[in-house]
């Protein structure tokens, strides 16, 4: 890992404490329009170099497709496995899934089928913060 890597991280370490503490107790979108809820069927999760998730929390359908894009530089996972998951991940029906190393530009594709609530992590990134979830209604 890059010295100027572990400085990002570091800096970012209060910030980190927030988010996870936030995702952990999330049980509700928030109301200030950070959440997505998806209309199409179709969802896009970008993965970006300040190792977040955008959006970190949404709403989907069952059958929606989530495309997980990096848009960054350096590489990203999304992974959905009891392993790597600091939480309760999946609902007990859902498919688990990893993406593997994606570079910037790639992506990657999931098909929701199981009602309830996912949490995802970078298993690159986790340590810094890289969690998200979403629901399936």
């Amino acid at each position: 890992m890059m010295a100027c890597e572990l400085e990002r991280i570091y800096r970012r370490v209060p910030a980190i404490l927030i988010a996870l503490m936030l995702i952990a107790c999330a049980s509700e979108a928030p109301a200030d329009g950070a959440a997505l809820t998806s209309r199409d069927g179709l969802v896009v999760v970008e993965m970006t170099d300040d190792m977040d998730f955008m959006p970190g929390v949404m709403t989907v359908a069952v059958g929606d497709t989530i495309v997980f894009v990096n848009r960054g530089d350096l590489p990203h996972t999304t992974t959905a496995r009891s392993d790597f998951l600091p939480l309760e991940g999946l609902p007990p029906t859902a498919e688990s899934w990893d993406s593997g190393l994606m570079d910037g530009g790639e992506e990657f594709r999931i098909v929701v089928h199981a009602r309830g609530e996912y949490r995802y992590v970078c298993t690159l990134h986790q340590a810094a913060g890289m969690i998200a979830q979403f629901r399936v209604e």
